[in-house]
């Protein structure tokens, strides 16, 4: 019992630096019109995109932009996973994640119908397997 102070104090501490470490990457500062004026470590957050963004999402460039392989490989996806594709859009990163799968499932789930649509799409002209698309406009976390 006497253990238990100090550990929740100990927890209380970590728990106040780590938050505090989390609010130091975050910058409000002008920038490029299509973000909302708001930074993360250094990179821009931009503006919730709809469906009339499908051609960027799939623009062939995004692999050497991105270095969409390298974020895939840093993810240790291993077969069997289920992964949720949480605002998958077009279906881009889930369409590489259902053929590291395996057996398993990728999720993704979107807020717009259209993007379904194509999602749903893709599926079928890629032959594509182990992907769930969600549409998904319940906010279930928010009372």
């Amino acid at each position: 019992m006497h253990t238990l102070k100090p550990c929740l104090l100990l927890f209380a501490f970590l728990s106040l630096s780590l938050f505090s470490l989390g609010q130091d990457r975050y910058k409000i500062k002008t920038g490029d019109p299509n973000g909302i004026n708001k930074w993360y470590m250094g990179r821009q957050i931009a503006q919730v995109m709809s469906h009339y963004g499908i051609d960027w999402l799939e623009r062939k460039e995004r692999e050497m932009e991105e270095n969409t392989s390298l974020l895939l490989k840093n993810l240790a996806v291993k077969p069997g996973m289920i992964i949720a594709d949480i605002g998958a859009g077009s279906g881009y990163q889930s369409a590489l994640l259902s053929k590291m799968v395996g057996t398993g499932k990728v999720y993704a789930v979107d807020v717009e119908p259209e993007m379904i649509a194509y999602l749903n799409e893709r599926i079928k002209q890629e032959k594509l397997s182990h992907i769930v698309p969600i549409l998904s406009t319940e906010k279930p976390f928010i009372k």
